[in-house]
């Protein structure tokens, strides 16, 4: 009885272990599932503010947005610095809508 105690203490520690040592190496590589193709990014893209320029919303993601929320035939209006016009229909009639260019497209308008 004494060693399966022993042994299953010895196999804690060593988890244990594993796990202090994991987070060295995760912090190499992150997997991005943000866009439409994942793919994994290093830890020096991230500092370079690759996280910042893919997160910001873009025509392609303000499309997919409106087609998602069930706008039928959407396309680009506009696209400003700050802003990205889709143009559609939804049940019939014409609809206008206003995407920020910040994380996750915001409806503005």
């Amino acid at each position: 009885m004494f060693s399966i105690l022993k042994t299953a203490a010895v196999a804690g520690l060593l988890g244990l272990a594993a796990l202090a040592a994991a987070p060295a190496k995760a912090n190499e590589f992150y997997l991005n599932f943000g866009g439409p193709d994942p793919h994994f990014v290093h830890s020096d893209d991230y500092r370079d503010g690759y996280w910042r320029s893919q997160r910001r919303c873009t025509p392609e993601r303000a499309l997919y947005k409106a087609q998602r929320i069930g706008v039928h035939r959407a396309r680009l209006d506009y696209v400003s610095e700050r802003r990205i016009g889709i143009v559609g229909r939804s049940r019939g009639e014409r609809i206008y809508l206003t995407f920020a260019r910040a994380p996750n497209c915001p409806i503005i308008g």
